[in-house]
């Protein structure tokens, strides 16, 4: 083995260049590959880690009370699979015409781009506007 070690060095010692080529090859291509694996890293499943982070449900439902009774939505609430439910919260609905949405007098509470959804506001009994869904969010 010390043989094969003497004969590296010599090798090494006589061909400077070439070894000095070879270890930046080496180093680029480990740097590389550390910077790919970052990437693939973030970009692997950006939606799971969105939802996690978020840490909301995973399922938001609306219910017709004259069509489902609350003791229909407490038996849903404990079927197998389910882990935690919420509610039944009060919740009002507004329909506007697509004058109303582009009036002066139409709610400005829009956080999102683009122009204005042409059906639906909700309102829930703490009185702030909803607009298009997007991620549930927990205190």
């Amino acid at each position: 083995m010390r043989a094969v070690w003497r004969a590296a060095r010599a090798a090494v010692r006589r061909r400077r260049l070439q070894t000095l080529v070879i270890a930046l090859v080496t180093l680029t291509s480990t740097a590389a590959m550390v910077v790919a694996l970052g990437l693939v890293d973030a970009a692997s499943a950006p939606f799971d880690k969105a939802f996690g982070e978020q840490r909301g449900p995973h399922v938001v439902a609306a219910f017709d009370p004259g069509r489902v009774s609350e003791a229909q939505l407490a038996r849903a609430a404990r079927q197998p699979g389910v882990e935690a439910a919420a509610g039944p919260f009060a919740q009002a609905a507004v329909e506007l015409s697509d004058e109303a949405m582009n009036s002066a007098s139409a709610p400005r509470s829009r956080s999102w781009a683009g122009p204005a959804p042409a059906a639906r506001w909700t309102a829930s009994t703490c009185g702030r506007a909803a607009g298009p869904p997007g991620p549930a969010r927990s205190s």
